[in-house]
């Protein structure tokens, strides 16, 4: 009997030293139960939910986290609301099915490069075609300018990122984006 006891209050404390971690690294995490029942969440993603009005007991998103227990986790498309995106994580050691909550942005992906880096509207759009592994020539097709002309907005790109090659700058705008989105 004291065996199970001590058992008990081991993996009650490891459950618990692991839910202060997600709440130390100030993750937005929720679990639920395999019925859609809220079972934790920490303290960030709770008061994610309390700020964005997301109603967890709607029928909705019931039904969006039942389906997310039947399918594998790659193929669980985000739930999204006005202002959140709600991901489907996986499961917990204790079946516990665990999502985390992603602020949607508002703005244009133009937009915060141009903030994060001080470039001008063409410099940013020319940035985020470099991103998605454009090429100068097809950049310049897209943006109806000559390949000598992107060549020249990234050289100024470049030099305000402060960074030697276009792997570096797409590297580091890229890592900009996806931060900014999460």
């Amino acid at each position: 009997m004291i065996a199970r006891l001590t058992t008990h209050v081991i993996n009650a404390r490891l459950l618990k030293s692991a839910r202060q971690a997600i709440d130390a690294f100030d993750r937005s995490v929720l679990a639920f139960d395999t019925d859609a029942a809220l079972l934790w969440g920490s303290d960030k993603a709770m008061q994610m939910v309390t700020q964005s009005g997301l109603d967890l007991d709607s029928t909705e998103f019931r039904m969006w986290l039942r389906d997310c227990v039947e399918q594998p986790v790659s193929a669980v498309s985000p739930c999204l609301t006005h202002s959140l995106a709600v991901q489907f994580i996986g499961f917990s050691a204790a079946r516990e099915v665990l999502v985390k909550l992603v602020p949607q942005r508002t703005d244009s992906n133009e937009d915060v490069l141009r903030s994060a880096f001080n470039l001008t509207i063409r410099e940013a759009e020319v940035l985020y075609w470099l991103t998605l592994g454009k090429t100068n020539r097809d950049i310049s097709a897209i943006l109806s300018q000559s390949a000598r002309t992107v060549n020249k907005h990234l050289e100024q790109v470049f030099q305000k990122m402060g960074v030697d090659n276009r792997r570096s700058g797409a590297v580091l705008a890229d890592r900009k984006l996806h931060v900014t989105a999460q």
